[in-house]
């Protein structure tokens, strides 16, 4: 039995009989008289759809060099429902996850230290955004030596 997606729930949207209703009351009229003005103008009333800005985030990769030459790759699929992030010691990676994801979507990182943001050669993030697949990917060129 699968769970279900804590993400995929809609908003709340008034049915067109809820929109009647309410324009009944603040008109201080009877529902029946909001309908027949609209059939008179021909207004049809619909439920509006909700507009999907719903981000979900399925996975995360970083590929790089670090400065004494070792590569590293960070591949992170997110499952739908709360994460934790958890490590008891410091320089882990926590934040750096963190500021990978924002770094992705805003197209800067916040606070990620120079160091570590010099490392990175590609971050790919793959969201879900309003209901449409979608991948983000961004390459560091690392400078090149002048040539004088």
């Amino acid at each position: 039995m699968t769970k279900p997606d804590p993400v995929a729930t809609p908003p709340v949207v008034p049915t067109a009989d809820d929109i009647l209703t309410q324009a009944a009351a603040r008109l201080d009229v009877a529902k029946h008289q909001v309908e027949r003005a609209l059939a008179e103008a021909n207004i049809a009333l619909t439920t509006p759809a909700p507009a999907d800005r719903r981000l979900r985030i399925l996975r995360l990769r970083v590929d790089g060099i670090k400065h004494d030459g070792e590569p590293f790759t960070i591949d992170r699929p997110f499952e739908p429902g709360i994460w934790a992030i958890v490590r008891p010691e410091n320089s882990a990676g926590k934040t750096s996850l963190l500021e990978f994801l924002v770094w992705a979507l805003r197209g800067a990182p916040r606070d990620l230290p120079p160091g570590v943001q010099s490392w990175v050669r590609t971050l790919r993030l793959d969201p879900v955004v309003a209901g449409k697949p979608t991948r983000i990917a961004l390459e560091q060129i690392p400078e090149l030596p002048r040539v004088s």
